[in-house]
């Protein structure tokens, strides 16, 4: 025997919608916002770290042939992962110049050297490129771990 409250709260369902549509609809969008952090986290994860090191880029005056040379000079400044370049040799590249989009060669200077200097994880170290004046060059640094990072891009004179 049910008394009439029990009736009509057992035929009256429109409370117990409005809650179920309100739980459906926060878990959707928890899902939705779920899939695209997921998303967005992936994307995100991808992105390297860069590697930090300070150079000197500068044109270097040779002798008999007059102001703006085409030999600069890049001289390695330390920073905060320069103990990661590889050791610059004639097969190996710590730094690697691109002048006006072409590789630029690396020079012995000065000319009376007995061999070519190669910069390398010290600070101090150095390397001549040749470079004509007036070009677009680009300064790429080549690390221990095979990763190669453009730390420098500028116009010399």
């Amino acid at each position: 025997m049910t008394t009439v409250h029990q009736q009509k709260f057992l035929q009256d369902e429109t409370g117990v919608a409005h809650v179920v549509g309100t739980i459906l609809m926060i878990a959707v969008t928890i899902a939705i916002a779920a899939i695209i952090a997921a998303f967005v986290a992936h994307l995100i994860g991808n992105v390297p770290n860069n590697k930090i090191v300070g150079i000197d880029v500068e044109r270097i005056n040779v002798p008999n042939t007059g102001p703006g040379s085409g030999v600069i000079m890049i001289r390695n400044l330390g920073g905060g992962d320069y103990q990661y370049l590889k050791q610059g040799s004639s097969t190996v590249d710590c730094f690697r110049v691109m002048a006006n989009g072409k590789s630029a060669a690396t020079v012995k200077y000065p000319p009376s050297a007995i061999t070519t200097n190669y910069a390398g994880p010290t600070i101090g170290s150095y390397q001549y490129f040749q470079v004509d004046p007036n070009a677009d060059v680009t300064v790429v640094a080549s690390f221990t771990d095979d990763s190669e990072y453009v730390i420098w891009s500028g116009t010399i004179n």
